[in-house]
């Protein structure tokens, strides 16, 4: 199984495309609703609904009563305040955005699902003997294992630490790993934050990555019927795409966007000779992968929805 699948159809990427949508929604409104008052405690103060949410749906310790499996799940979709859920779907928007791109809806959903549940159970295992059973909350976990993906796949990257430093893809994934390896070991008292959960989601990510389990088990969910196909070129070269030999020593295989808006340019011929424009088509995607696909010229971006459509056909 081939470690990274992009889409070869050449759609239009999406600034919101569906998954990162629905994840926002998702997360902003549990923990909107997490305000509403659904009683009062006996002492007189407010029972919220967050309340609940947190008794249930927060990952507490295994050797808790209120432990249950669905909490690995769950918990992916709670925040403890402002600032962290603000923090974590910046991020998820940030990072993932141009994974759904490249890889479609369903194969993203399953891997940050997957890297979201690896955080948790490494989050329980790492924390069995803690002496205070706290539950803990948040996507961090899953969002880690998105930015390793980020970080493999656009190495060169250039992206904004704090807003303001900016720094390679590769070094700052690096720099948060640190991070999070030297306060969750060094254990500082008070520091509430599940840094297990972050370099578990990391290590998932990077598992499946490295393995394509997320490929095999969204192939699965889609009844077998697997798309993962090189389109084969008319040109006796053989093909050449970004993040491949040369890059990272990975081939490209395809993952169609079935649930990404597809767009296709005015007046494009119905096909092309896709073998005589190799060689550009090769350069644009080199391009793609360095500076994105906002930095492509209208030529450009005509030329690969020609490609795409002369594959397809």
């Amino acid at each position: 199984m081939n470690r990274y699948q992009v889409n070869t159809s050449f759609q239009r990427p999406s600034f919101f495309p569906p998954v990162i949508k629905w994840l926002l929604i998702l997360n902003v409104g549990l923990f909107l609703a997490g305000m509403l008052k659904i009683g009062v405690y006996p002492d007189g103060s407010a029972q919220l609904l967050d309340s609940l949410f947190l008794e249930y749906g927060a990952l507490w310790p295994l050797k808790s009563e209120f432990f249950g499996p669905w909490q690995y799940i769950t918990t992916m979709f709670l925040h403890g305040g402002w600032l962290h859920i603000g923090i974590n779907m910046f991020m998820l928007w940030m990072f993932g955005m141009e994974i759904e791109n490249l890889w479609g809806s369903k194969r993203f959903l399953v891997f940050y699902l997957l890297s979201g549940i690896g955080a948790s159970i490494i989050h329980s295992l790492m924390t069995i003997s803690d002496a205070v059973q706290a539950p803990a909350v948040g996507a961090s976990g899953a969002i880690f294992g998105v930015m390793i993906a980020f970080g493999m796949i656009f190495p060169d990257r250039l992206v904004f630490v704090g807003f303001l430093i900016p720094m390679r893809a590769k070094f700052a994934v690096l720099l948060f790993i640190g991070i999070d390896l030297y306060a969750g070991i060094s254990n500082q008292p008070g520091d509430n934050i599940a840094h297990f959960a972050h370099l578990g989601g990391a290590l998932t990510g990077f598992i499946l990555l490295k393995t394509g389990l997320h490929s095999i088990i969204t192939n699965k969910l889609s009844g077998g019927r697997s798309s993962e196909q090189v389109p084969q070129s008319h040109s006796s070269k053989p093909s050449r795409f970004p993040w491949a030999e040369q890059r990272q020593s990975a081939k490209i295989i395809d993952a169609r966007f079935r649930d990404v808006p597809e767009s296709h340019p005015r007046n494009a011929p119905a096909s092309m000779d896709f073998g005589e424009n190799q060689e550009r088509i090769d350069l644009i995607l080199d391009k793609i992968s360095q500076h994105g696909y906002q930095s492509l010229t209208q030529e450009e971006k005509e030329l690969l929805m020609r490609a795409s459509k002369s594959m397809n056909n």
